[in-house]
């Protein structure tokens, strides 16, 4: 507030000096598109009336406007303008005009005649928030006229939407005005200040109120009241009343209309102008304006949204879901086409993609899902959709749930390393990894329990899905994989079909409907100052310190600085409602999980905090979990794991076999006890195992104090046991079977936020190698290369990467294994 009234009185002391001409209208003008106002304008247009507002066009914005007024209409710009604005990068917007002028034959004539005269024009405008820009334009003339030729001019400009029902700006015109450093020559031409307020009642642009003063030092002023309505079906009509020299007998009076219709993309539309200026005659003008955003208008046909599936990591599945939870509500999808190619989408994940299957059938939207060669996951996503189509030589790998765990203790010993840990909890399994050849029997069991509850959570989804017995489907498992033609007489899908001829709308899939690959983004009617959901990720291992990305091994850690930021941030957001953390996280490093939980606690205390489970969140990931409001999960999402282990690998064996000699010293009983070349001794041990029982306790007294469990009963379900969402949903470590829209849809019913509400997904984070050298959007290269990489052996490097990053001194809350289907 201090910064904007700063600006204000800034302006307005620059301004107030030199003004001489107080009008609406002036010599400068550009061509006429009269029904504009200072606050609304959000396309290319704003560099003539408002630069400023260039800093809160949604985006780009291309307008050709053509004005045909009575010559006796002085100067008011009668001619043909093109003009071009698009927003760049850190709030910056930018915009250029290029304009012909026709002015009528009684204004500054040179011998009886008008000279044309060309102006272009630039401006630049920089938004710090989203409610306040400034911006500032330049124009320069070129005429027949002396007077023009070579004029230049500036314009200052500011927007403030202090809500959505209130905008504000200000705009200084005709600033430095000079003909090549030589002033106006004669033109009477000073900078004057304009002000506008608008109002809006419904807190969007359907209703808006706008309110224009001009003012200057000779105690002339200018007056305009404007109205714009919504036309439902069509597009936007707007009116404006001018009245100039208010009190003075040359006052003057104007009424301006317009009318325009919206295309998606393409707005047509033109106005009239008409008053005592014009001696009884109208004039006009029309323009067409090209966008990336669509507006509210005529309706084009509802078309079908082509969704592929692949390569679905923790947040490629966000983006999706984020998709598809849009679709549900937009008018514009008739029916959504899902093509899954090589995902191999984890059960947990298929559960929400079949979530939202359902709510778009339930919508009235048609779901077609494509097959090629697909995994079981895949499958399962799509079993609910209204037809399962497969390419001719396609494939079903159904074949059940299945779970790898790589045990390298055998490994390790034979190259000369030894893994030393401590842990709490028989069902804290991690540590074998490292230091055993086989799984223990709890630690089987464990696995046994989750297996045979995501199997069992697929055979009832899939027998509902296509109205057989469960034994039914395990025939059609034990029978696996499936050709085209036995997926056809297994009932499995509809028919074969070619990816091409269903995504040119061929057949009966979707009734030759257009199927398109994304839509045009609808325009705001809030000003994008509305209140929003911030979501924050926390995935992959958990880390001190910040984000941490391996993009070639395609490996990503979340830091727990960089997430506690992130959540900070949305606290002192005001415009963010509610928060929700989708957490797709096996744990990692305590002191980060505890910073985490302790951050979610202050938020909780703010605003209301939801949180989604993805595939998994267990260990350190259900950790931070515990301290929301509520926690969402997937039936199949890894639970729990609530236990703590630490330790080392002991790497003097492997220096000995290389012939690398070790020669310690050390001052202090237990200095060099994280040292990787020689073993923990009984009394490092000692140490190590109360101080692994410390932060078990501290993790026991966090869930319990976090879920409303006393510690005994969270002790009772931890020791390291991991639930299916399913089993943690009966004993109450999780309060509702959801996926992420889900929860998105309870954290805007507790904001009390209608659906359309604007998401932020933070922290920001590059997901490639090359976008730490040329920028985002620049990764396909490197996911090439990632996906080169077989998957066993990325899984190996990253597991390897992980520990290294984690070294020997950190006590840790991790899972070791994940479920595949």
């Amino acid at each position: 507030m201090r910064r904007c009234c700063a600006l204000l009185l800034g302006l307005i002391t620059l301004i107030a000096a030199p003004a001489t001409h107080a009008q609406f209208h002036r010599a400068t003008d550009p061509v006429a598109t009269p029904a504009s106002s200072l606050v609304l304008r959000d396309d290319a247009v704003a560099i003539d009336i408002n630069p400023a507002a260039l800093g809160v066009m949604p985006g780009w914005s291309f307008v050709y406007a053509h004005a045909q007024l009575d010559e006796r209409g002085g100067w008011l710009g009668q001619g043909d303008s093109v003009s071009f604005a698009t927003p760049l990068l850190f709030g910056t917007a930018l915009g250029v005009t290029l304009q012909s002028v026709r002015p009528g034959s009684r204004a500054f004539s040179v011998g009886g005649q008008a000279p044309d005269r060309a102006v272009f024009g630039a401006a630049l405008a920089f938004a710090p928030w989203k409610r306040f820009s400034v911006g500032v334009a330049g124009r320069a003339f070129s005429s027949g006229d002396n007077r023009f030729d070579g004029l230049s001019a500036v314009d200052f400009g500011l927007t403030w939407h202090a809500a959505d029902w209130l905008g504000f700006s200000l705009v200084g015109r005709d600033l430095f005005a000079s003909r090549k450093g030589f002033g106006t020559n004669g033109l009477d031409l000073g900078a004057s200040l304009m002000a506008g307020w608008q109002v809006r009642p419904l807190g969007n642009s359907d209703l808006v109120l706008d309110f224009d003063v001009a003012l200057d030092d000779a105690n002339r002023a200018g007056g305009r009241v404007g109205l714009g309505v919504h036309v439902p079906y069509l597009g936007y009509a707007s009116s404006v009343v001018e009245l100039e020299r208010v009190g003075d007998s040359d006052q003057v009076y104007r009424v301006l209309a317009e009318l325009s219709a919206s295309f998606e993309g393409l707005t047509v539309g033109g106005g009239i102008s008409a008053g005592e200026q014009f001696g009884g005659r109208a004039g006009g003008y029309g323009f067409a304006r090209l966008e990336g955003q669509t507006r509210p208008g005529v309706s084009p046909p509802a078309r079908v949204l082509d969704v592929e599936l692949s390569g679905l990591d923790e947040l490629g599945i966000v983006s999706v879901l984020l998709r598809l939870d849009a679709a549900v509500r937009d008018e514009r999808v008739a029916g959504v086409l899902l093509r899954p190619r090589g995902s191999s989408v984890g059960s947990a994940y298929a559960q929400e993609l079949r979530m939202l299957v359902t709510a778009l059938r339930a919508a009235g939207k048609r779901v077609v899902c494509h097959l090629e060669d697909t995994s079981g996951g895949e499958y399962y996503a799509c079993a609910g959709a209204d037809a399962v189509l497969i390419d001719p030589a396609g494939s079903i790998r159904l074949l059940g749930a299945a779970a790898d765990i790589l045990l390298f203790g055998n490994t390790l010993r034979k190259i000369g390393l030894h893994a030393d840990f401590v842990r709490i909890g028989e069902y804290k399994s991690a540590p074998e990894q490292y230091a055993q050849g086989e799984l223990t029997e709890p630690a089987r069991e464990e696995v046994r329990v989750l297996l045979s509850e995501v199997h069992g959570r697929v055979l009832f989804d899939l027998a509902r899905d296509l109205r057989v017995d469960q034994s039914r489907i395990t025939s059609i498992m034990d029978a696996g994989p499936h050709l085209a033609a036995q997926a056809i007489a297994d009932k499995l899908v509809e028919r074969t079909a070619d990816e091409r001829s269903v995504k040119a709308g061929e057949g009966s899939a979707f009734a030759g409907r257009a199927v398109v690959d994304a839509l045009p983004d609808k325009a705001r009617g809030d000003w994008y100052a509305g209140p929003r959901i911030g979501v924050v990720m926390i995935d992959g291992t958990l880390v001190d310190g910040d984000n941490v990305d391996i993009p070639f091994i395609g490996l990503h850690m979340t830091g727990g600085r960089t997430v506690i930021g992130a959540i900070d941030g949305l606290v002192a957001d005001p415009l963010v409602r509610a928060i929700v953390l989708r957490i797709d996280s096996p744990g990692g490093a305590v002191l980060a999980s505890d910073q985490i939980w302790r951050a979610v606690r202050r938020a909780r205390a703010q605003k209301p905090v939801i949180v989604s489970m993805g595939a998994v969140a267990a260990s350190g990931g259900y950790y931070v979990a515990s301290a929301a409001d509520e926690i969402w999960a997937d039936p199949s999402t890894l639970t729990g794991s609530i236990g703590v282990f630490y330790g080392k690998v002991d790497a003097a064996q492997l220096a000995e076999k290389l012939g690398v000699s070790v020669e310690v010293f050390k001052f202090g009983k237990r200095a060099g006890g994280e040292s990787l070349f020689r073993p923990f001794t009984p009394d490092e041990r000692a140490v190590l195992a109360d101080r692994v029982r410390t932060y078990y306790r501290l993790f026991l007294s966090r869930v319990a104090s976090g879920r409303g469990l006393s510690v005994e009963r969270v002790d009772a379900l931890a020791r390291g046991r991991v639930y299916s969402g399913d089993a943690a949903m009966r004993i109450g470590l999780v309060d509702h079977l959801g996926g992420f829209a889900s929860a998105l849809s309870r954290a805007r019913q507790l904001a009390n936020l209608r659906g359309s509400t604007d998401i932020s997904v933070l922290p920001k984070r590059r997901t490639g190698l090359l976008d730490f050298v040329l920028g985002e959007g620049a990764n396909a290269q490197t996911q090439a290369l990632t996906a080169a990489l077989p998957a066993e052996l990325r899984a190996v490097l990253a597991r390897a990467a992980t520990l290294q990053h984690l070294g020997a001194t950190t006590p840790l809350a991790l899972l070791p294994y994940d479920i595949k289907f």
